[in-house]
């Protein structure tokens, strides 16, 4: 007669697993708060948010904790003011209406950089937003602190560990215990 390995412990965790793993799936719209402009800030005085300190170079490039961020992806309307296009190539995409607009990408963004203008003129800006829950492969922003015309935005993907993976791994550790707890007995 073969014996049930993972005993009733181990059904009660995996169902537990798998009720706070469907718990996390209504989560899935994405979440991005905006961080602040980028303006005035600088390696020698950058913007803190959330324990992590941002600064924007002259030749535009983020620096999260003084190591060069890499762009994803990077939209750009040229000087003829054609559509909006994609610098690689990678499966995103842009819509812009004003000072507003949307993006979708095939890989995960941690940050995205919405620039107008330049930072020596009065109507120009850097804004930083971060991603705070749900997808991360969508967001939306409407530009807070600036009037000048949107010329780029940038997507980073800086990704940390999503907190569905952590509910999974416990679930799968409350398994094992399980087993373990059944071989004893």
């Amino acid at each position: 007669m073969k014996r049930n390995v993972y005993g009733k412990h181990g059904l009660a965790a995996l169902l537990l697993s798998l009720v706070l793993l469907l718990g996390a799936v209504p989560a899935l719209a994405g979440t991005y708060s905006f961080v602040g402009d980028l303006c005035g800030f600088s390696e020698s005085s950058p913007l803190s948010y959330n324990g992590t300190e941002f600064y924007y170079t002259a030749n535009q490039q983020l620096y999260i904790n003084g190591v060069y961020a890499g762009e994803y992806e990077k939209f750009e309307r040229d000087e003829d003011n054609d559509p909006w296009s994609p610098t690689e190539g990678t499966g995103s995409n842009l819509t812009t209406t004003g000072l507003s607009g949307s993006w979708t990408t095939d890989a995960d963004i941690m940050y995205f950089i919405v620039k107008g203008g330049s930072c020596t003129s009065p109507n120009g800006y850097v804004e930083l937003y971060a991603w705070e829950s749900g997808d991360m492969r969508s967001g939306d922003f409407s530009v807070i602190s600036g009037s000048a015309g949107v010329s780029h935005v940038s997507l980073y993907n800086a990704v940390p560990i999503p907190g569905a993976l952590w509910l999974l791994g416990s679930g799968i550790g409350a398994l094992v215990i399980g087993r373990r707890r059944t071989r004893r007995s």
